[in-house]
């Protein structure tokens, strides 16, 4: 049973739930374990794993960390880090300056709307599934080998996010730099039909392909909803891996 999701997104970065009400709803849907992976931001990673204490329920710590390959031309790339130190100081001043506080300020104002449901379905209906993120004024910019060796300095294993959306050409170059520069994995299962609104069986040939890769490179496997909240219609727990896999990423990393 597929019940760990490493990729989900609380209010700390484009999420309408709190981390405390994601762990709340991970014990509900008998969840074994999640990651919280918040863009560019770790600092909902610890309420969530303080409240989850004596909860029968694992926080994986993690972040989604946005960047760039320029040799290769990729404008947006999407890192994510599992298994971080949330405490390392080195990737708690990169939350500090990288996370959008004017985006954090927003989904405080709105969250009253955000937890009705009706807010939500209408969102959906209307084929919005993310509030468009404000662009940072001061326009940062972290490369793919920064971005790597930010999680690797947090003591983390770094995995590419939703492959599949990467045109082959371009996924084949990029994963020469990610490799290069030390990266451990790519999702290999994630709801694009879902997030990206394509069509399920295209959505199924993603994942499929991804997994033959991840084979043939030699790279580790991960996976997950994507999880938001209120206006995107991909459960907790959409895609993920199992329980078998979760103690194999374990045993790797603690090597």
């Amino acid at each position: 049973m597929k019940n760990i999701d490493l990729h989900t997104h609380t209010t700390f970065s484009d999420g309408s739930f709190s981390p405390q009400k994601i762990v709340d709803l991970a014990i509900k849907q008998k969840i074994r374990a999640f990651a919280i992976t918040d863009h560019n931001s770790i600092l909902g990673v610890e309420k969530a794993i303080k409240y989850a204490r004596g909860k029968n329920i694992e926080v994986i710590p993690g972040i989604e960390i946005e960047c760039s390959e320029n040799s290769i031309n990729i404008k947006k790339i999407h890192i994510i880090g599992l298994f971080i130190d949330y405490t390392n100081q080195n990737l708690i001043s990169f939350s500090l300056k990288y996370r959008n506080p004017r985006f954090s300020c927003l989904l405080r104002i709105i969250k009253i709307f955000l937890r009705r449901r009706f807010f939500g379905n209408l969102l959906a209906k209307l084929k919005i599934t993310f509030i468009k993120k404000p662009k940072i004024k001061n326009n940062l910019q972290i490369t793919l080998n920064q971005a790597i060796s930010i999680i690797k300095s947090a003591g983390g294993m770094a995995f590419l996010a939703h492959p599949g959306m990467i045109d082959e050409r371009r996924l084949k170059d990029l994963l020469i730099k990610f490799i290069s520069y030390g990266g451990d994995g790519i999702e290999t299962d994630y709801p694009y039909y879902k997030v990206f609104r394509i069509d399920k069986l295209k959505s199924d040939n993603y994942n499929k392909k991804m997994k033959i890769i991840a084979s043939k490179k030699r790279l580790l496997a991960s996976g997950g909803s994507d999880f938001h909240g209120y206006g995107r219609n991909t459960p907790l727990g959409e895609c993920g891996v199992d329980e078998k896999y979760l103690e194999k990423l374990k045993k790797i990393k603690s090597k």
